[in-house]
């Protein structure tokens, strides 16, 4: 299997998913015959930007992991995307294979990213990360202190206290998100177990559930992990509403 602790800790702030599922076997609708690649497809068109990694168990009753990158994920300097992808996968793939078994995966993401740090620094110039979110408020704060000190001190005082009412209604602002966030946290929280740890599929019916269900609770992660705005909060509400109406079982 795969060590989530360890994986989370070698991911760091990559721009690498990783979806790790229970032995439930994945349903095998979709394009590719293996049903990881198809849930990874769906995944990377919900989180575009990142390489994303599925662990599942397939048909074959094996547990393994498969990987693909979405399509805004930066294009190499030189080359092309999918060169780029092959050339990095062959490299982990080879150095991944004396140390990974079938009980332990966790060495495959460690080469992996190994790999990736390596490829990405040679294709891009630098390792692709999680964007970080700018702070127009701070930003715009900024401008207004120096707008101040060229008009002159009477400015100065009435941009400054905009500012510093700016400043308190942001702190209040900041303390509802942390608030709702908290409690869209733990609706998700509650819906985890079930959803990543499902009873055994009656019918096709229900594996297809399950894996939309793994589908929708990965991109509700998402969302509430990255939101800082109240209307990405709003957007992260709105994906668990549907996790809860579609695995919340």
């Amino acid at each position: 299997m795969v060590d989530a602790r360890r994986a989370r800790q070698v991911i760091g702030d990559r721009a690498i998913l990783l979806v790790l599922l229970d032995r439930s076997p994945l349903s095998t609708s979709g394009d590719s015959k293996d049903p990881r690649m198809n849930l990874c497809h769906q995944l990377s068109e919900e989180i575009p930007d990142d390489y994303i990694w599925v662990y599942a168990q397939g048909d074959d009753g094996e547990y393994k992991g498969n990987n693909c990158v979405g399509d805004g994920f930066p294009a190499p300097k030189t080359g092309t995307k999918d060169d780029f992808d092959l050339t990095l996968n062959i490299g982990a793939e080879l150095s991944a294979q004396y140390r990974a078994t079938d009980t332990d995966r966790t060495p495959e993401l460690e080469e992996f990213v190994l790999a990736y740090d390596a490829a990405t620094s040679k294709a891009h110039g630098e390792i692709p990360t999680r964007p970080a979110v700018p702070d127009r408020l701070a930003g715009r704060q900024l401008v207004l202190a120096c707008a101040g000190l060229v008009v002159g001190s009477v400015l100065l005082f009435f941009l400054l206290r905009a500012a510093g009412l700016a400043w308190r209604r942001r702190r209040a602002g900041v303390a509802a998100r942390r608030q709702r966030r908290l409690a869209l946290d733990a609706r998700l929280s509650r819906l985890a177990d079930s959803v990543l740890h499902p009873a055994p599929a009656a019918d096709q019916a229900e594996a297809e559930r399950q894996a939309e269900a793994a589908r929708r609770y990965v991109l509700s992660l998402d969302l509430l992990t990255n939101a800082e705005s109240a209307e990405e909060l709003a957007a992260a509400e709105a994906e668990i509403t549907g996790l809860e109406e579609v695995g919340g079982r």
